[in-house]
């Protein structure tokens, strides 16, 4: 996904933390005080808090986790390097 399009890897960190925040909601009501069941419809302001926390920490991780690799910018990879 990180190659599809030029923004492929902020698109990917999205994709791959967005359902992390999305069971922290769930985790969150088992820790309430006011117990809710386990398997339940998020609520909208759940929902929408776990949307935005899972877009700006997405960003972050696709920018850091999936930059193009050295090799892939310069079209040489380490081992035609090493063995020269």
């Amino acid at each position: 996904m990180r190659n599809a399009f030029p923004g492929g890897r902020y698109l990917a960190g999205i994709v791959s933390v967005w359902p992390y925040t999305l069971v922290l909601s769930y985790l969150r009501g088992i820790v309430d005080d006011v117990p809710k069941p386990l398997w339940r419809w998020l609520t909208v302001e759940e929902f929408a808090i776990s949307t935005f926390v899972g877009v700006l920490f997405g960003l972050v991780v696709g920018h850091s986790w999936f930059a193009p690799d050295i090799a892939d910018e310069s079209g040489s990879s380490a081992d035609e390097t090493t063995a020269a």
